[in-house]
């Protein structure tokens, strides 16, 4: 009985854009594990490329492979997820909390993902008046790359805490600094002082009048901003 031909080999190519390599990378962030696609991530990540194609040295065979030996990130739990959350392509729609978003944007700073901080830059953006204005200070200060948007995310801060009902708290004023919370304090006492409505002040003369405070001494006056 003959026997039956060989099989022949397949001349099928990969496909340049759906042949996707599929081996996991596994990170532990606190007391939990993720595993996620090594190619996603670092598609996304000049950092974590760069991480994860350095060639292994006895310190550090095998690490990202399994369970036993992660690659240990010094982040939080709670932002990584976010991030994870993000970058998983089943679920990257769901995200709506804006904490998630202030999550994604610190990490995707953090590990230089570009489109991904862009992203989420303008998810915040659609939702900034929902943040608190220590808390768009803060993005503000710490994110300044997009120079625009975070220029407009400060002095959008600056005026919430002029135009408010009640002055900066002491916990907002160590996180202000001592020479921008008395520049607050000391446009709301003149604006009280002098019978001015908070609410009147425009956007522009509350940023300008801190601003030209910032610059003066003690003895010299604060309002009206200076002109020429």
């Amino acid at each position: 009985m003959a026997s039956p031909p060989p099989a022949k080999k397949s001349k099928a190519s990969h496909d340049s854009s759906f042949y996707l390599d599929c081996t996991p990378v596994v990170f532990q962030v606190e007391d939990t594990l993720f595993r996620f696609p090594r190619q996603a991530i670092m598609e996304s990540s000049i950092v974590f490329r760069e991480m994860l194609t350095v060639p292994p040295s006895p310190a550090n065979e095998g690490e990202g492979t399994c369970d036993e030996n992660p690659i240990v990130l010094q982040d939080s739990k709670d932002d990584f997820t976010a991030l994870m959350d993000y970058l998983h392509p089943y679920i990257k729609g769901h995200i709506k909390e804006i904490d998630q978003w202030i999550s994604i944007l610190k990490l995707a700073h953090k590990y230089q993902m570009d489109l991904v901080f862009d992203h989420a830059i303008e998810q915040l953006e659609d939702q900034k008046d929902d943040l608190e204005p220590l808390q768009l200070f803060v993005l503000a200060r710490d994110f300044s790359e997009d120079l625009e948007t975070c220029e407009e995310w400060k002095n959008d801060a600056l005026y919430a805490f002029i135009t408010r009902n009640y002055p900066p708290s002491l916990s907002e004023a160590t996180e202000l600094g001592m020479e921008l919370s008395v520049a607050i304090f000391r446009v709301r006492e003149f604006c009280d002082r002098e019978g001015h409505q908070l609410g009147s002040i425009t956007k522009e003369e509350a940023v300008e009048s801190i601003n030209d405070m910032l610059t003066k001494t003690e003895n010299e006056g604060y309002w009206p901003p200076s002109e020429g």
